[in-house]
């Protein structure tokens, strides 16, 4: 995260906060909120006085940061992750501080724990992979206001390049196909089932092989 401690940032921050505020206005106090906004941008960049614009200035910076606060709350697309809230919710489901499939100190049962563990994250890969396709197109990543991720926490940063790179690999090989035979004919659920089907595959491969590790742990 860039510290917002230079006017500067602050200010690119608020000018983005309000480009976005002012197109999903929900009710009067968001109008309230974005004029009010506004108007002090525009008095720390334009008032008669250098006291004036001074006061502006730390009044509108201490609004913007408040209002920065709460940005997983704003509505639209103010907050750059907003767009990734259905997959932020799976992974704040099913992911913790310890991966519950780690092997085990018992040596026989390590490559058990690994393809576990192997499996469970190639399906919650298929889960993310799936929703990312399924994003609008007007929500692709890089659209995201730079003056808005550079106001992310660590952990938001780390997040938001991780779904975007993520995303534009599988753009990349999702448009791909296109040079294909295969892929001139097929609409984009179609090759988005493709995707899925690969990705099923590999899945299926390695619960092949973890059920044969169980088998010969059993003695069938």
């Amino acid at each position: 995260m860039v510290p917002l401690t230079q006017w500067k940032d602050v200010l690119e921050l608020g000018l983005h906060l309000v480009r976005e505020l002012k197109l999903d206005q929900r009710d009067t106090i968001d109008r309230w909120m974005v004029f009010h906004l506004a108007e002090l941008i525009d008095t720390s960049e334009n008032g008669k006085t250098e006291d004036e614009r001074k006061e502006a200035r730390k009044i509108a910076a201490e609004t913007i940061l408040k209002i920065w606060e709460r940005r997983s709350a704003l509505p639209g697309k103010a907050y750059p992750l907003a767009r990734y809230k259905d997959i932020l919710k799976i992974l704040d489901r099913v992911q913790s501080d310890h991966f519950p499939f780690m092997p085990l100190a018992k040596q026989a049962d390590v490559k058990k724990e690994e393809l576990i563990g192997s499996i469970y994250n190639e399906l919650l890969y298929l889960f993310i992979s799936v929703l990312l396709m399924r994003l609008p197109s007007g929500d692709k990543p890089e659209k995201a206001d730079t003056a808005a991720v550079n106001a992310l926490s660590e952990e938001e940063l780390k997040i938001f390049i991780h779904l975007s790179d993520r995303y534009e690999c599988l753009r990349s090989d999702f448009d791909a196909s296109n040079s294909d035979s295969e892929g001139d004919n097929e609409s984009p659920d179609e090759k988005l089932d493709r995707l899925s089907h690969q990705l099923l595959d590999a899945i299926t491969e390695k619960l092949i092989a973890l059920r044969r590790e169980v088998e010969q742990d059993s003695g069938a």
